[in-house]
């Protein structure tokens, strides 16, 4: 181990994993953002969206383990989707609980969003080469095998 801590630094920066994700996860979040951005919204509200269409009536808390996001985030970004009626919330078993449901707007949204959607798709595919996507999509299943 080196005992020099602008060696064990320059290590960090030159190969930590955690580190390299990170920036190839902004590159591709802010690349899909940029693509969104004149509809209105983020890929994380696209991705919530898009599992909310999926699994029918979830509720916020079904969305966690599917998005791996914590519960402020979904509930920071649903309320953004309620505000534009992209998502309604409908009563659930309870009082306390409710459930969400795409409207009719956000399933038009949707469907304007998709051309931007496949071309950052695209792109994305692109930066990865040949293998990668599958790669990380073999990797994602492994640490979220909830996706539907």
């Amino acid at each position: 181990m080196p005992k020099n801590p602008r060696l064990i630094a320059q290590e960090s920066v030159e190969q930590c994993l955690a580190t390299r994700l990170r920036q190839l996860s902004r590159a591709v979040t802010n690349h899909y953002d940029a693509a969104l951005r004149e509809f209105g919204m983020t890929s994380n509200q696209a991705s919530i969206l898009a599992v909310i269409a999926v699994l029918g009536n979830p509720t916020p808390r079904e969305l966690e383990p599917i998005l791996m996001m914590d519960a402020s985030t979904i509930s920071r970004n649903v309320r953004l989707l309620m505000a534009n009626q992209w998502v309604a919330q409908i009563p659930g078993s309870d009082r306390r609980s409710h459930r969400l449901v795409i409207s009719p707007l956000g399933v038009e949204l949707m469907m304007k969003v998709y051309p931007a959607w496949k071309r950052s798709q695209r792109w994305a595919r692109n930066l990865l080469g040949n293998g990668g996507e599958s790669t990380v999509r073999r990797l994602a299943r492994k640490v979220n095998p909830d996706v539907p």
